[in-house]
């Protein structure tokens, strides 16, 4: 009988190691890559609101401007024109300053806690005021409420959520956010009241570009289903078939502790 080659099995085990743990390290790159670039889809969509918004912002401040340089000895109207261009800058700054801020946070690195009340505030700030002008938003949600997800992926899954919405309404509306304590997890509803969803739409809702429907093409909803997975939680449609629509999304709840550490 042919005795094995030990000494040949033994010298390749290293090789096989090596290359295990090299593919382990190219998995783990490419899932970074894919989160970022979830993350940066996120913020693709908001590029045409925010351009339209900017664009609304200074076509009054040039009226004004316009204005005053044809009559610099009207006082009054310097100093509205002035006024004016202050409220326009600020409103475009406190826009890109909220985007900004999803850009630059990490989902991976952060603490995976966070104050609920905060995460839905900041998402609600990078929907520019042009894109919801029609449309009311009502958060509810005590302050103290934490999970345990961290901030910049509570954000990405209600912002998605929120624009969806917005989209599916026509920019005319009422959205509602509203968060309260299930048991050990956090319950997160986006409630609108756009045309709903229609029954042949559902299978495909969190399958990426496969749903054609107001909700959006499936996108930002499969980036909602994996940040939520992620966290131990899910999102689903509640309410199919219209009138409006309800997502929830579930996440478990995180400790007061942990939230004000983070």
């Amino acid at each position: 009988m042919p005795q094995p080659a030990t000494g040949q099995s033994l010298t390749a085990c290293p090789d096989l190691l090596r290359q295990l743990e090299e593919l382990q390290r190219e998995v783990t790159l490419l899932r970074q890559e894919l989160r970022r670039a979830e993350q940066l889809a996120t913020i693709g969509t908001l590029g045409a609101m925010v351009a339209h918004e900017v664009s609304n912002l200074m076509t009054p401040i040039i009226n004004y401007a316009q204005l005053a340089q044809a009559s610099p000895d009207d006082e009054e109207l310097v100093a509205k024109a002035l006024e004016r261009a202050v409220q326009g800058g600020q409103q475009a700054a406190a826009t890109a300053g909220a985007i900004l801020q999803l850009a630059r946070g990490d989902a991976d690195s952060e603490p995976r806690f966070c104050k609920v009340r905060q995460a839905v505030e900041d998402a609600v700030a990078c929907v520019p005021r042009g894109t919801r002008k029609g449309v009311s938003i009502r958060v509810q949600c005590e302050p103290h409420i934490t999970a345990a997800i961290s901030a910049t992926a509570l954000q990405q899954i209600v912002l998605n959520l929120l624009l969806n919405a917005i989209k599916a309404m026509g920019q005319q509306g009422h959205a509602e956010i509203r968060v309260r304590e299930a048991g050990n997890d956090i319950l997160l509803e986006v409630e609108d009241d756009g045309p709903g969803v229609p029954h042949e739409m559902i299978p495909l809702l969190f399958r990426p570009f496969a749903a054609k429907s107001g909700y959006g093409t499936g996108l930002g909803l499969s980036i909602c289903d994996r940040l939520a997975r992620h966290a131990g939680g899910k999102v689903w449609l509640d309410r199919p078939g219209g009138p409006g629509a309800k997502f929830c999304v579930r996440v478990p709840r995180g400790t007061p502790a942990a939230a004000n550490a983070a």
